[in-house]
């Protein structure tokens, strides 16, 4: 069975179900793997370690923190039990309903062994952090800008320059993912941005209707790499709206750049990247994620066997997660 995840205590899922003919003879030993997270991915990710003899060991906030909240240290929540959680887990990674900056920060601190590491958490949340740390290694980018609340005159200008529609982000995100806004003419941008005064954002040119590519890639400590899909889709509004079919020159461009990326960050665990293809034919680095994603189409449930390929990835696991 697997016990259930109660907000602002640890709890173990329970081994069962082993299926021991998985992992090889040098892998069958339990290795206990914290998570810091809550709702339906907790559970999955309870249900995935079960299924392979993993002890997860699982740390959901209470509340769940919001965008920009600190961690109060000194509570029993985020002290005694984060250093339980430490104190019992071999390797800890971190999921949705918590301060990904702030616990990341907290685990490094303190020696545990996190991944994905910390260097990949920051980009994966931080998309201003992760165009300057990705542009320098002559990856490419969509025309930006980095501006602060308010500044509306800054929006203007980049329009005159690039066009509208625009896409302003939160250059840093929160516990409940990025705040995306595609800019018109007759936006109003006080709206957009009230609840966030003070923040940087991130001003992009809008590449509209350029076909977004999402590379899936697996990745343990040692280096090996499996990629897990490849999808394309139409995006309107910010959203994506259709599928597409790939061309096999560019998929092979994507999955290249995307493992590229992924090596020169040591990123473990699923590891998402995202480009948009534009008219131009440059594939343009748009988002780096990390741990399963909802599906691109349907934002529907994430199919259950990237919840194990996370895990076997970030305990450097061999197998097929396919």
């Amino acid at each position: 069975m697997v016990q259930p995840v109660n907000p602002g205590a640890l709890t173990t899922g329970l081994r069962s179900g082993t299926r021991m003919h998985e992992r090889d003879d040098a892998d069958t030993r339990t290795v206990p793997v914290g998570y810091v997270g809550g709702g339906e991915p907790a559970r999955r990710f309870q249900l995935a370690a079960a299924d392979l003899g993993i002890e997860l060991v699982v740390l959901t906030p209470n509340p769940p923190q919001q965008p920009g909240a600190a961690v109060d240290t000194s509570s029993p929540f985020d002290a005694d039990m984060l250093g339980e959680l430490i104190a019992r887990s071999a390797v800890i990674t971190l999921g949705h309903g918590c301060d990904h900056h702030t616990y990341s920060a907290l685990l490094e601190a303190a020696g545990a062994t996190l991944r994905p590491n910390r260097s990949t958490i920051r980009v994966a949340h931080d998309p201003l952090a992760a165009r300057y740390v990705l542009q320098d290694c002559v990856f490419d980018f969509a025309e930006f800008e980095e501006i602060d609340s308010g500044d509306t005159e800054a929006v203007a200008r980049f329009a005159l320059h690039h066009g509208w529609p625009l896409r302003l982000r939160a250059a840093r995100w929160g516990a409940t993912g990025p705040a995306v806004h595609l800019l018109r003419p007759y936006s109003v941008l006080d709206e957009v941005w009230a609840d966030r005064i003070g923040q940087l954002w991130l001003l992009e040119a809008c590449q509209p209707l350029a076909p977004q590519l999402a590379v899936v890639i697996a990745r343990r400590p040692s280096g090996h790499h499996l990629v897990c899909s490849l999808t394309a889709t139409i995006e309107q509004d910010c959203r994506p709206r259709r599928t597409l079919p790939i061309a096999a020159s560019i998929e092979e461009r994507a999955i290249a750049t995307a493992t590229s990326i992924v090596d020169g960050l040591d990123a473990t665990g699923v590891v998402t990247v995202k480009f948009l293809h534009s008219s131009d034919g440059r594939l343009l680095v748009d988002d780096i994620t990390y741990g399963p994603q909802p599906h691109p189409m349907t934002d529907g449930p994430t199919d259950h066997r990237l919840y194990a390929a996370h895990l076997r990835a970030i305990l450097d696991w061999p197998g097929d997660p396919t």
